[in-house]
């Protein structure tokens, strides 16, 4: 749980049911979701909408769960189409990405969907190593929607910039191979190490207090000459580039290492990442990266629910 200090009401600078903005003093904030581990849609963008507004009168922010999870599942609101779900998730990541202040994320517990895309978002990252469960799950049919595959994406086409014939297909197979298909790993040291973890991953001891760990990490990056991230373009492969991960998608399909459901959301996550329906070396904006991904919940979305009704 969070400490008695967090927990005081008159720290709460604004708050809704699921979720609340606290002050944790020298002028750093912090985002705390509520409850047990899941988070809607309709908190996201109240969240995003929230730091917007504080954004002037803080110097950093901690991001944490006030239970054992900092999320665990996300829920879409009845009758929300999928593709509006997917926006308002990213509005918080996107948010966070670009915060003026820096932004650090405790990890404890389970982080899946989007706690693990808010993770991948933010500036720095606290992890507890003990019973950390995070990552996506597409063995439902669902694919990624809250920007961490744009985040991830952007990442990995940056390992490309000033090289000129940088082969770009290895470096997209190694994401795919993350998002998608079953990455083992020993221990959540060897997890960061395989990348499943973001590479700004600082793990704490168990008798640490994270919090304030959070807090003192945002302070300091502020006190150091904190810049904010800008928004990327990328020259993405393109229609050539998605032919040829598609190759390794179906490989490790009739190889049998993946399932039906993981298969065709390979499929979908192979055409954002590689910028969608594009000749290759095409220049795509990170909002356009954006709506692929949620165009691509929308389409798993859509193919679950009538696989359910059939």
């Amino acid at each position: 749980m969070i400490s008695d200090k967090l927990s005081a009401k008159e720290s709460v600078v604004t708050e809704t049911a699921d979720a609340a903005v606290l002050d944790m003093g020298d002028r750093i904030a912090a985002l705390v979701f509520r409850g047990d581990g899941s988070i809607g849609s309709k908190t996201a963008d109240w969240a995003a909408k929230a730091l917007k507004e504080i954004e002037t009168n803080y110097n950093g922010l901690v991001i944490l769960g006030s239970g054992e999870n900092l999320c665990c599942r996300t829920h879409m609101e009845n009758d929300e189409e999928p593709y509006d779900c997917a926006r308002a998730f990213q509005s918080l990541t996107s948010t966070i990405r670009h915060y003026s202040k820096p932004v650090v994320t405790i990890l404890k517990g389970m982080s899946l969907g989007i706690g693990y895309e808010i993770a991948l978002n933010s500036h720095a990252v606290l992890a507890d190593p003990t019973g950390l469960k995070f990552g996506y799950d597409c063995s439902q049919g669902l694919s990624p929607m809250g920007g961490g595959l744009t985040a991830q994406a952007l990442e990995t086409y940056a390992k490309g910039d000033n090289v000129p014939g940088l082969d770009m297909v290895p470096f997209l197979k190694s994401l795919l191979n993350k998002v998608c298909f079953p990455v083992k790993a020993e221990n959540a040291y060897d997890a960061k190490a395989k990348g499943l973890l973001p590479a700004n991953t600082v793990f704490v001891k168990e008798n640490d207090d994270a919090v304030q760990k959070g807090k003192q990490k945002s302070l300091n990056m502020f006190a150091e000459g904190f810049e904010p991230i800008d928004f990327k373009t990328a020259e993405v492969l393109g229609t050539t580039g998605r032919a040829a991960l598609e190759i390794i998608a179906v490989n490790s399909h009739e190889g049998l290492f993946i399932s039906d459901e993981t298969y065709d959301v390979a499929l979908k996550v192979v055409s954002v990442i590689c910028g969608g329906d594009v000749p290759k070396k095409t220049i795509i904006d990170e909002k356009q990266f954006l709506r692929l991904e949620a165009e691509c919940f929308a389409e798993t979305w859509k193919s679950k629910r009538n696989e359910v009704a059939i």
